[in-house]
């Protein structure tokens, strides 16, 4: 079951990255076995459900999907976690285990757009990113160094607007927890976890964030233990099925000029 599949990234560190052990790789030319897939959080749920379907189409195989902050996840990665898959959320992130040179090759497969994240109803009236800046809000937004952070400062820098957070979060998940709890009033998170929430809060469209988009590029690791599996994971996803599904899940598919 997809709940059974989710894995904490700590528990590979606890487990001393016992779970890629090499010798459990498959034969050469088989798609069977282990796929450890590192994604960000924003795509905990997607990255579940293209697993089961990968699953269900090449018998043999497990996806062990792992979800975290990207940078957090990267760090991970050049300290030595093993993994075959890294799809974090921007482009920071990838460049960092890029120039470690542990990216075999890497594609963009989805796009992601900033949205305002409410409890449902709206009963604050929030209308628009310059609501941000009144005193009656409590706000959170992403920390700086976290993609959903820094695509949000970008964004409020853009538009000259000024926000006292109540605080930072570590990933966007976080942000839409703090508002579906009524611990904050407002956050700023990605279309896509506003959705994934399934009515526990309600989003805010940002017509201005279209000029800002969040891009997550899928790489397969160089030194992943189960190359053959991997690549046959990444052109699934890049696929016609994985893009339906990370369409059904609120990401934009990719264009021509984003994929470039």
């Amino acid at each position: 079951m997809i709940a059974a599949r989710a894995v904490v990234v700590a528990l590979f560190v606890g487990l001393g990255l016992s779970a890629c052990d090499p010798a459990a790789a498959p034969s050469e030319d088989a798609v069977a076995g282990e796929v450890v897939v590192l994604v960000a959080a924003s795509l905990t749920d997607v990255a579940e459900d293209l697993a089961e379907r990968f699953e269900a189409i090449n018998p043999g195989t497990e996806v062990v999907v792992a979800a975290g902050g990207s940078q957090l996840l990267a760090f991970q990665l050049l300290e030595g976690l093993r993994a075959d898959v890294f799809l974090p959320a921007g482009e920071v992130a990838l460049r960092r285990v890029e120039e470690d040179g542990l990216v075999a090759a890497s594609h963009v497969v989805a796009v992601n757009q900033l949205e305002l994240v409410v409890a449902p109803g709206n009963p604050q009236e929030v209308a628009g990113l310059a609501d941000l800046s009144r005193d009656d809000l409590v706000v959170v937004i992403g920390a700086a160094e976290v993609p959903v952070g820094t695509a949000t400062q970008a964004l409020l820098q853009a538009e000259g607007v000024a926000v006292s957070p109540a605080s930072l979060e570590v990933n966007v998940r976080a942000v839409v927890t703090k508002v579906a709890l009524g611990e904050a009033d407002v956050g700023v998170a990605y279309r896509s976890d506003v959705l994934a929430a399934d009515g526990r809060v309600e989003g805010v469209p940002l017509p201005e964030a279209a000029a800002h988009p969040i891009v997550y590029p899928l790489a397969v690791l160089r030194e992943a233990p189960n190359a053959v599996a991997a690549e046959a994971f990444a052109a699934f996803v890049r696929g016609e099925e994985g893009r339906q599904r990370l369409a059904a899940a609120g990401f934009d598919p990719v264009t021509a000029e984003v994929a470039s």
